[in-house]
Protein backbone atom coordinates (compact mmCIF):
# COMPACT_ATOMS: atom_id res chain seq x y z
CA UNK A 1 0.00 0.00 0.00
CA UNK A 2 2.87 2.36 0.77
CA UNK A 3 4.43 1.80 -2.65
CA UNK A 4 1.06 2.62 -4.21
CA UNK A 5 1.27 6.08 -2.58
CA UNK A 6 -1.03 5.56 0.40
CA UNK A 7 -0.24 6.71 3.93
CA UNK A 8 -0.49 3.78 6.35
CA UNK A 9 -1.22 4.14 10.06
CA UNK A 10 0.00 1.40 12.40
CA UNK A 11 -2.50 1.03 15.24
CA UNK A 12 -1.66 -0.66 18.55
CA UNK A 13 -4.19 -2.01 21.04
CA UNK A 14 -3.51 -0.36 24.41
CA UNK A 15 -6.10 -2.20 26.47
CA UNK A 16 -7.00 -5.87 26.87
CA UNK A 17 -10.62 -7.10 26.87
CA UNK A 18 -10.22 -7.81 30.60
CA UNK A 19 -9.17 -4.19 31.24
CA UNK A 20 -12.16 -3.02 29.16
CA UNK A 21 -14.52 -5.05 31.35
CA UNK A 22 -12.94 -3.62 34.51
CA UNK A 23 -13.20 -0.08 33.12
CA UNK A 24 -16.88 -0.57 32.27
CA UNK A 25 -17.60 -2.10 35.70
CA UNK A 26 -15.96 0.88 37.44
CA UNK A 27 -18.09 3.51 35.65
CA UNK A 28 -21.23 3.54 37.76
CA UNK A 29 -24.27 5.55 36.86
CA UNK A 30 -22.62 7.29 33.94
CA UNK A 31 -24.15 7.11 30.51
CA UNK A 32 -22.10 4.87 28.21
CA UNK A 33 -21.79 5.56 24.50
CA UNK A 34 -20.54 3.25 21.72
CA UNK A 35 -16.94 4.47 22.03
CA UNK A 36 -16.82 3.43 25.69
CA UNK A 37 -17.63 -0.18 24.77
CA UNK A 38 -14.62 -0.64 22.46
CA UNK A 39 -11.10 -1.71 23.47
CA UNK A 40 -8.79 1.32 23.41
CA UNK A 41 -6.38 1.63 20.49
CA UNK A 42 -3.89 4.34 19.58
CA UNK A 43 -1.94 5.25 16.48
CA UNK A 44 1.60 3.94 16.95
CA UNK A 45 3.29 4.95 13.70
CA UNK A 46 2.52 6.70 10.41
CA UNK A 47 4.27 5.21 7.38
CA UNK A 48 4.59 7.07 4.08
CA UNK A 49 6.51 6.43 0.89
CA UNK A 50 9.26 8.75 2.13
CA UNK A 51 9.70 6.96 5.46
CA UNK A 52 9.07 3.32 4.52
CA UNK A 53 12.08 1.05 4.34
CA UNK A 54 12.01 -2.53 3.11
CA UNK A 55 14.77 -4.77 1.81
CA UNK A 56 12.47 -6.00 -0.97
CA UNK A 57 11.66 -2.58 -2.40
CA UNK A 58 13.72 0.18 -3.94
CA UNK A 59 13.93 2.61 -1.04
CA UNK A 60 14.40 6.22 -2.04
CA UNK A 61 14.10 8.69 0.86
CA UNK A 62 12.38 12.00 0.19
CA UNK A 63 14.69 14.50 1.87
CA UNK A 64 13.34 17.90 2.76
CA UNK A 65 16.50 19.16 4.42
CA UNK A 66 19.83 17.63 5.31
CA UNK A 67 22.75 18.89 7.39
Amino acid sequence: MVNAGYKVAVIEQTETPRELKERLDNTKGGKKNKADKVVNRQMYQMVTKGTFRSSEDNYEPKWIMSF
